[in-house]
C-alpha cells in the first residue's frame, strides 16, 4: 500500500494460466491489487487504461514478445516498472531485457516469496525514480528563479547608472 492507503496496482502478462493465478494469489495476499492477462496486446491495453505501478511480463508468448511489450509500456507509461518472468532464462535474455529497461528478471519457477520480494524492490525503485524526477524538476525551477532574480537585480543598478 502507498502512504495514502491506496493499494499498488500490479499487472501480470503471462500466457500460462497457472502462473497468472499463482501470481494473483501471492500478491493479493500481500495487499496488492492485481490485474492479469494472457497476451501482450491485452496487457498493453490494460496498462494504458489502468496505469499499473509494476508489470510482470513473460518473455515468450504467442502473440507478442516480452521485449516488445517492455518497449511499448515504457514509452506509454514512463513510471511503470517492468519485471521479466520467463521459463527460458539465459544470460543473453537477462542482459537484453535490462538494456530494454526491465528492472528485474525472475526465472520460472519462482516462489511466492521471490515474487513478493521482486514486487517490493520494484515498487521501492519506482518511488525513488519518481522522487528523483521531482527533485530534478524542483532544481530546474530554482535555477530558473535564481537566474531571473539575478538578471533583475543586475538590471536595476544599470538602469540607475544610465539615467
Amino acid at each position: 500500500m502507498t502512504e495514502t492507503g491506496v493499494r499498488e496496482l500490479v499487472l501480470i502478462i503471462d500466457d500460462e494460466e497457472s502462473v497468472r493465478d499463482g501470481c494473483i494469489q501471492a500478491l493479493e495476499r500481500s495487499g496488492y491489487e492485481v490485474i492479469a492477462t494472457a497476451d501482450g496486446a491485452g496487457g498493453i491495453a490494460l496498462a494504458r487504461d489502468r496505469r499499473p505501478a509494476l508489470a510482470f511480463i513473460d518473455l515468450k508468448m504467442p502473440d507478442m514478445a516480452g521485449m516488445e511489450i517492455i518497449d511499448v509500456l515504457l514509452k506509454d507509461i514512463p513510471d511503470i516498472v517492468p519485471i521479466v518472468i520467463t521459463g527460458y532464462a539465459s544470460i543473453v535474455s537477462a542482459v537484453e531485457s535490462m538494456k530494454r529497461g526491465a528492472y528485474d528478471y525472475l526465472p520460472k519457477p519462482f516462489t511466492p516469496d521471490q515474487l513478493r520480494a521482486a514486487t517490493k524492490r520494484g515498487l521501492e525503485h519506482r518511488d525513488l525514480k519518481i522522487e528523483a524526477r521531482r527533485l530534478r524538476e524542483e532544481k530546474e525551477q530554482i535555477q530558473k528563479n535564481f537566474i531571473t532574480f539575478v538578471s533583475h537585480e543586475m538590471r536595476s543598478p544599470l538602469v540607475t547608472i544610465q539615467q
